[in-house]
């Protein structure tokens, strides 16, 4: 086991292969939970944005400064669960943290339409295509 967490899942790191790999697990999910449709919504940007609509049109308040003060809640929100699961102090900077956190959630949207315009799964050295439940068969190519 390593002592960050998102270290178990490769034996090397790169924006390009995490999120390719994020692509597939979407992939997973929405063959095994259809209503994995809505989980973008889910996400900070998207949902910061929303939410802020909404306080704008019941509350009028100013949308813009909502999403900054949504954003900035959810991302001291994911720092502290990290450390929590980490038990203690990170090893990596909070500067890397943030750069890190505003990766991922910029690319949300993106991985999530990504999975859904091709179905099939590429891992290793094959290629697969999803049947509804998450069953999958090998693409045999002739």
């Amino acid at each position: 086991m390593a002592t960050q967490v998102a270290m178990q899942n490769s034996g090397s790191y790169s924006i390009g292969q995490f999120q390719s790999r994020m692509i597939r697990w979407t992939k997973l999910r929405i063959n095994m939970l259809p209503g994995t449709v809505l989980e973008p919504v889910s996400e900070c940007f998207l949902a910061s944005l929303i939410i802020g609509w909404a306080a704008h049109h019941v509350f009028r308040w100013d949308m813009m400064v909502f999403f900054m003060c949504h954003c900035l809640a959810w991302f001291i929100s994911d720092y502290i669960q990290l450390t929590g699961v980490q038990g203690g102090p990170l090893c990596f900077s909070k500067l890397d943290f943030a750069v890190a956190w505003f990766i991922r959630e910029s690319m949300a949207v993106q991985i999530f339409l990504s999975a859904l315009w091709d179905p099939t799964i590429s891992w290793r050295t094959g290629r697969y295509r999803l049947r509804c439940g998450g069953t999958a068969e090998e693409i045999l190519d002739i």
